[in-house]
């Protein structure tokens, strides 16, 4: 039996929802550290479980409802999060690089100094989320919704960021993005009108249309 067979059980997975049915008080919340978990897999309630320095690497996360999810320092590389609920995780120094997670949301959460390069998450949904130092180089965005969310110092080299005219998808209004990083990401058609991009870099991007777009940009950078 793999270790993640324990310690995710169905045993610990019960006492967890009993947790979360007592509004988070008591016994039974998830709290793991330092665990080899790589190649689970997981179509479960996790909501609100806290998990420092795990490897989940090569894991597999069906519709798997990961609310308030806390992960600090933890390897998920090349991990299948199809259909995702992250809103309100809270996301710290963690590698999701070369995972697919599309059409996982991401509403309202927190995550800083996170990898995602070359990652798959089409169709992803960032609304009023706060995301700092994070490396998306060469990560395929496209068609998500990044609306009221805060993007600051993020490397989006390379990314695909554009919009395939499939509504309601591919808008960024009311967003901001501080001292990041587009320099040859494609974000063509992206529907950015109310969108704030200050002091970012956009040499070789594919940004015709949001500089046309009447955007809020300050002091662009299109030095190589």
């Amino acid at each position: 039996m793999s270790l993640w067979e324990t310690e995710l059980g169905p045993a610990v997975l019960k006492a967890h929802l009993d947790w979360l049915d007592r509004g988070g008080q008591g016994e039974g919340r998830i709290q793991l550290e330092g665990l080899d978990l790589s190649g689970a897999v997981i179509g479960s309630n996790l909501s609100g479980a806290q998990l420092r320095a795990c490897d989940l690497s090569r894991s597999t996360f069906h519709l798997a409802m990961l609310q308030r999810l806390e992960l600090s320092e933890c390897q998920l590389l090349a991990c299948r999060f199809q259909g995702c609920d992250f809103e309100s995780a809270v996301l710290k120094a963690c590698r999701f690089d070369g995972s697919q997670a599309l059409s996982a949301d991401f509403l309202g959460a927190r995550v800083q100094g996170c990898g995602f390069a070359g990652a798959q998450l089409q169709r992803t949904g960032w609304n009023d989320a706060s995301v700092e130092g994070c490396d998306f180089q060469a990560a395929d965005l496209q068609d998500s919704t990044f609306d009221g969310a805060h993007f600051r110092q993020c490397d989006f080299r390379r990314a695909n960021l554009s919009w395939s005219h499939g509504p309601p998808l591919g808008t960024a209004e009311g967003s901001h993005f501080w001292r990041c990083d587009f320099r040859g990401a494609d974000l063509t058609d992206l529907r950015c009108q109310t969108a704030t991009f200050e002091e970012c870099r956009f040499h070789g991007a594919q940004a015709q249309t949001v500089f046309a777009s009447g955007c809020t940009l300050s002091a662009p950078d299109l030095v190589p």
